[in-house]
Formats: C-alpha cells, structure tokens, sequence
C-alpha cells in the first residue's frame, strides 16, 4: 500500500502457499482450495480538488495460480487439480460534489468476464453502482 504520486495511490500482495494436511502417518497433500499463489495489484488516480470534488479512477487484477479441488464431491476421490492461472480485472470511477458530501459510485468487478473459481465460481462481470451522501 502506498502512494507513488500526490494523487495516485496503489495497494498489491503476492503470496506464496505451500499448505500440507496429513493423510497417514507418513505421507502428506496439498489442502484443497488453496492455490499454490495469488497475486493483485489495484491503483487509484485521483482528480480531486481542494474542495474534495472530481473524479477518482481505480483498476487492477487479481491472480491465482493452480490448486486442488474436491469438485466432484466429498473424499479422497474427489479431489480435481486445478492447473490453470485464473485472473480477473476489475475497474471502478467515483465522482465527489458538494464538497465531497455526495459521491457516485461505479464499479465493474470481473470486466474480462473470465471464469475465476476456488471455493465456488465467482459470478460473470458483475456492475454496482452507488450513491452516498455524508451528513
């Protein structure tokens, strides 16, 4: 999390897992859902006033790498890997008036509309938006 100007803000994480459950005694797997990494990178520029209005713009990327997944059930012969990068790109803008008491808030989560899945399948491209006013 940081700054790299005045007005333009970034927040990213790499991780890297290495997750063992006990089968036997002797021996050990990978824990199911959870990938071997995952990676994200989001910036915001900011075209904000002294007077707190303007335009905000945001967008990064989540990624993860392959994992093991029990996706045909429950048991040991469930398990499915899962040998595929998946990533997602997600945009957003914000306009502020009134002093910044009113915002308007857009959001696309997913706009590459890939497949990203772990626990369930996160849905297609999905839109918010938003309006918030500060008393």
């Amino acid at each position: 999390f940081g700054s790299l100007t005045k007005r333009l803000s970034f927040t990213g994480s790499y991780a890297k897992n290495e997750s063992r459950q006990p089968v036997t005694s002797t021996t050990t797997r990978e824990i199911a859902f959870v990938p071997r990494w995952t990676a994200n990178l989001f910036l915001k520029q900011s075209f904000l006033g002294s007077d707190h209005n303007g335009l905000e713009v945001s967008g990064g990327g989540r990624v993860m790498g392959p994992f093991w997944s029990n996706a045909k059930g429950v048991g040991a012969d469930s398990r499915v890997f899962i040998d595929l990068n998946q990533y997602a790109i997600d945009l957003g803008a914000s306009y502020r008036w009134g002093g910044g008491r009113h915002i308007v808030d857009l959001s696309v989560n997913n706009v590459n509309n890939s497949w990203f899945f772990l626990v369930r399948a996160e849905p297609p491209r999905s839109w918010r938006l938003s309006y918030r006013f500060t008393y």
